[in-house]
């Protein structure tokens, strides 16, 4: 989805022509294309996570609800809780990594774009 992106960004930005560095050039397509996967797969990673979170949400509720049937550890449901928080980090963790992993790939662009005589 964002190599879509970049390449309707690069299709319909306005074109001046200056001089291309095209090492460089090439070494900003491919570190985006690298910051790109990343991103695919921290997505990927989120909508895993988020079904976890769903699933053990549900579990914990249904252990407060009914601790008897649920609570087999007779624990006060603590370990749903303590397996739904954990979830809840890694959510956070993989969060932080997509942000960044957007934040390189717009720096990149921006330094790409020009390497490669679009701006």
């Amino acid at each position: 989805m964002i190599k879509r992106m970049l390449v309707i960004c690069l299709i319909f930005m306005p074109i001046s022509v200056s001089a291309q560095n095209w090492p460089s050039c090439q070494g900003g397509l491919s570190n985006m294309s690298g910051y790109s996967q990343n991103a695919s797969v921290t997505a990927m990673n989120l909508s895993s996570i988020s079904q976890n979170i769903e699933s053990l949400s549900n579990h914990l509720r249904n252990c407060q609800r009914d601790p008897n049937y649920y609570d087999l550890m007779k624990d006060g449901c603590e370990v749903y809780r303590l397996r739904l928080n954990n979830e809840i980090e890694r959510y956070n963790s993989e969060i932080n990594k997509l942000s960044l992993n957007v934040n390189n790939i717009v720096n990149t662009l921006n330094s790409t774009l020009q390497w490669c005589g679009f701006k």
